[in-house]
């Protein structure tokens, strides 16, 4: 709960590093992992985040899947690979979750 109160807080870097020590523990830990990559886009840190994402949709928890995907997308956006980017918006839009309309205003830009 501290450590999402820290990321709430806009603090990422500390909010960061708090989820590090615990995936260190737990690296399996679905939670830190999703929260660890959100850090890491908003510090930038794009090719990192994608990674903590990516482990996200590799677990055997499915319970940030669709945010992992689309987080994925803005990192390769952001990044400047907009065609990979493209793809995965294609992906999302194609299976009709909730990031679906986003997608595909995001393509129509």
């Amino acid at each position: 709960d501290k450590s999402l109160r820290i990321l709430n807080n806009g603090n990422y870097k500390k909010a960061l590093s708090r989820f590090e020590t615990i995936l260190r523990t737990y690296p399996d830990d679905i939670n830190s992992l999703f929260y660890s990559g959100y850090c890491l886009f908003n510090l930038s840190e794009y090719k990192r985040s994608i990674i903590q994402f990516e482990k996200c949709i590799n677990s055997e928890f499915y319970n940030f899947d669709e945010e992992s995907q689309w987080m994925i997308a803005q990192c390769y956006l952001l990044d400047g690979n907009k065609h990979k980017a493209k793809q995965i918006f294609q992906e999302i839009i194609d299976y009709k979750g909730y990031y679906s309309n986003l997608a595909k205003a995001k393509i129509s830009q």
